[in-house]
């Protein structure tokens, strides 16, 4: 059987570029240097017909419990929106227990600002950047989005940018990280359970909401009900919080779903997150 088909020039063919070093620390007794990276969808710019246009830029933090991460691991999901006109960016981060809070934050910003400094490179407009993560990551996300007008975190390289974002889509958000701690290990001299050294870090991480301003950019969270590890009243309380601010907040509910479910990331979910992106950024 043959089919003909006629050559769409209305959707883009979607690159990755990975590896791409944004930074680097002081590691292990700061005796050695540790790259900090990222990977980048856009579209091919190569043929004639290929489109050659400014884009929007989503900034996306993986999760891992404030304790490993991957830059790539979310990628295919995220190639939803490269393929609906937007550049997206995954970027790495310290991770505990190897760093001590607030570098995690840090390193997002130094992201932010590196891709502004570099935004004709890109092909990226530094006036149109939306900040997007899951859980760890998505409490960095929300405190990107809720820290753009403090200078408080911006460290290191490309200070003459901002890493202020023009909206935030965190996923299943840890919002006030020191309430979700608990675990640790059992002391039968005291008979109370001992916080891990990552618990007690992740204890120390400010309230994302305690930075909320009338400069706050608009919101848009996306939390399950039937999440076991990141309570929904997480996002929900954040919601109230924007909400009594007057800033613009939308709460996308998926019912029966848990933490890093599927169903976060289906296609009417995603949709709704592309349409919220198209009104702040397009």
């Amino acid at each position: 059987m043959k089919k003909k088909f006629a050559l769409n020039q209305e959707e883009n063919c979607v690159c990755l570029s990975s590896r791409i070093v944004y930074g680097q620390k002081q590691y292990w007794c700061n005796a050695t240097t540790r790259q900090l990276t990222m990977s980048f969808m856009c579209p091919r710019r190569y043929f004639d017909y290929d489109k050659r246009e400014i884009q929007p830029l989503i900034v996306f933090i993986c999760g891992g419990g404030f304790e490993k991460e991957d830059v790539n691991v979310w990628t295919p999901e995220l190639a939803f929106f490269a393929k609906h006109g937007y550049s997206v960016a995954c970027v790495d981060y310290s991770v505990l227990p190897f760093t001590e809070w607030p570098e995690q934050i840090e390193d997002v910003k130094l992201a932010i600002r590196y891709l502004r400094a570099h935004a004709k490179e890109f092909w990226i407009d530094p006036d149109r950047i939306a900040v997007m993560g899951e859980s760890a990551g998505g409490y960095l996300a929300a405190m990107a989005g809720t820290t753009g007008e403090t200078r408080e975190f911006d460290k290191g390289d490309y200070l003459e940018q901002s890493s202020a974002v023009q909206c935030a889509i965190p996923w299943y958000p840890a919002v006030n990280p020191g309430e979700l701690t608990g675990g640790g290990s059992y002391d039968p001299a005291t008979g109370t359970v001992v916080p891990s050294s990552a618990e007690k870090r992740i204890a120390s991480m400010p309230d994302a909401a305690s930075y909320i301003t009338e400069k706050t950019p608009p919101f848009c969270l996306v939390h399950g009900t039937s999440d076991a590890q990141v309570d929904i009243s997480q996002s929900e309380y954040l919601y109230d919080k924007l909400e009594q601010a007057g800033i613009e907040a939308d709460l996308l509910i998926v019912e029966g779903a848990g933490h890093a479910d599927a169903g976060i990331v289906n296609s009417a979910v995603k949709q709704e997150m592309l349409n919220f992106l198209d009104r702040h950024l397009k």
